[in-house]
């Protein structure tokens, strides 16, 4: 929960209506047993306790929840490629770009891949190229793709 050292802040009280709304959507008994932590984005703080005079003097509290909370990924990078595509793009020199995620296996230059559509049907590609984000600057990835 962010937004912890402003005056107008409830915070019992907001957990409170998210535990209500997460019953009115039908949520099973252990979803509602679900970790808190109290935040202050602009100062860069965090803690457990919702007293915001016991933040602590950094976003650590937040840091160690999510990784006590949240299972590490499988790595799965020996299966067969499952790329989903989310989004395409055009460029006039490399022609169409499927924009998505590796969910298994490894993707790299020169592979074959097929395209399954909705309808059923398989068009076979060769991955020509592939590009990765650095912060915002798209770059391209010479190595084999794995999955992250």
């Amino acid at each position: 929960m962010n937004k912890i050292d402003k005056d107008s802040a409830r915070p019992n009280e907001v957990v409170d209506e998210v535990i209500d709304l997460f019953i009115e959507l039908g949520a099973e008994e252990e979803q509602l047993d679900f970790p808190v932590v109290f935040t202050s984005g602009i100062a860069g703080t965090a803690s457990l306790d919702s007293d915001p005079a016991k933040q602590e003097k950094d976003m650590t509290p937040l840091f160690e929840t999510i990784v006590e909370t949240i299972p590490a990924p499988i790595d799965n990078s020996d299966e067969p490629l499952q790329f989903q595509v989310a989004l395409l793009d055009y460029n006039d020199y490399v022609g169409r770009i499927g924009v998505g995620r590796v969910f298994r296996g490894k993707m790299h230059v020169g592979q074959q891949v097929s395209l399954m559509k909705l309808d059923g049907t398989v068009k076979q590609f060769r991955v020509t190229k592939i590009f990765g984000y650095i912060g915002l600057k798209k770059v391209e990835i010479k190595k084999p793709l794995p999955v992250i």
